[in-house]
């Protein structure tokens, strides 16, 4: 009787404690499996942090980006590229750089949306940069180009002012990637200084010492002068520069052949000429582009008118 009343007593007690708000027994299936604050059930987000988040190579090199995942029942990511002919990605998040440029690694979550990315710049293979050629389109050197050598001159006309070396010089690697710098190729004098830099160095690569080549003169002389149907009184000669002719009064006009020594030059002069009543000067010019000149000069003279 006395162990039947116990047992009555205990489960009332234990109907009282179930009635009994907030209060969840451990061993009550089914209750106090919810995730996050006050057991709501929400499931956390899933999240991936990259280690690193960017990363400089030079093309050649390797690298291994980590994924950390939390709030995912597995810590499996997916790699992908988004340009694999710079920088490629295995499933281990080993990255190897191909070429320059700059690329995007991405890891995608295997148990969900979640992705995270890293910046992969990549750089020029670290080679010594060298100047392979030069070209010139005006001037010549003192000897052939050769990268081993540091000091040149370059002998250019006298009327040139600029040479645009920049343009003529051949690089083992792209020009600006190796920040190919050109100095002093402009208003350029006897004695210039041209100085070549790359790679940001303060010390030149190579120098061109200028030297100025003085223009050869045009020859200004004709190398003969005629008159149509009259014979000057002095035999020509191309350094004889004035002549008399003397011809009938009935003439009024006299024609003027000439053959200049240089084909340089410009000739004005030659051709018909009406003469005066008694004395005419006439005078052929040979002159170049730079303002020379010489004048060849013929005085005529018509006879004087006879009585018939």
């Amino acid at each position: 009787m006395k162990r039947k009343l116990k047992q009555n007593i205990a489960l009332f007690s234990m109907l009282a404690l179930l009635m009994t708000p907030g209060v969840v027994l451990a061993n009550d299936p089914g209750q106090g499996t919810g995730e996050g604050n006050g057991g709501s059930g929400a499931t956390e987000k899933i999240t991936i942090t990259l280690n690193p988040e960017q990363l400089e190579l030079t093309v050649g090199e390797s690298a291994t980006i980590t994924a950390i995942v939390t709030n995912a029942p597995t810590t499996d990511v997916s790699w992908t590229s988004d340009n694999p002919d710079i920088a490629k990605v295995n499933q281990s998040g080993e990255v190897t750089a191909i070429s320059e440029g700059t690329v995007e690694i991405t890891a995608k979550s295997n148990a969900g949306d979640a992705f995270a990315t890293c910046t992969i710049v990549v750089k020029p293979e670290n080679i010594d940069i060298e100047v392979t050629a030069l070209n010139l389109s005006v001037g010549t050197l003192d000897k052939p180009f050769n990268s081993g050598n540091k000091d040149y001159t370059i002998t250019i006309p006298e009327d040139v002012k600029t040479l645009n070396l920049y343009q003529t010089i051949t690089l083992n690697v792209d020009k600006k990637a190796a920040g190919l710098r050109v100095t002093g190729d402009s208003n350029l004098v006897n004695g210039s200084i041209i100085q070549v830099f790359v790679n940001g160095a303060t010390e030149a690569r190579h120098t061109f010492t200028i030297i100025k080549e003085k223009k050869q003169p045009v020859d200004l002389s004709l190398e003969w002068l005629r008159v149509d149907d009259h014979t000057l009184e002095q035999a020509f000669d191309p350094e004889t520069l004035n002549y008399t002719l003397s011809v009938p009064y009935d003439t009024q006009s006299i024609f003027i052949r000439v053959k200049a020594s240089s084909s340089e030059v410009n000739i004005s002069g030659d051709g018909e000429h009406i003469l005066d009543d008694d004395q005419s000067v006439v005078a052929v010019t040979v002159s170049d582009d730079d303002g020379n000149k010489r004048e060849y000069k013929i005085t005529v003279t018509r006879e004087a008118e006879t009585e018939e």
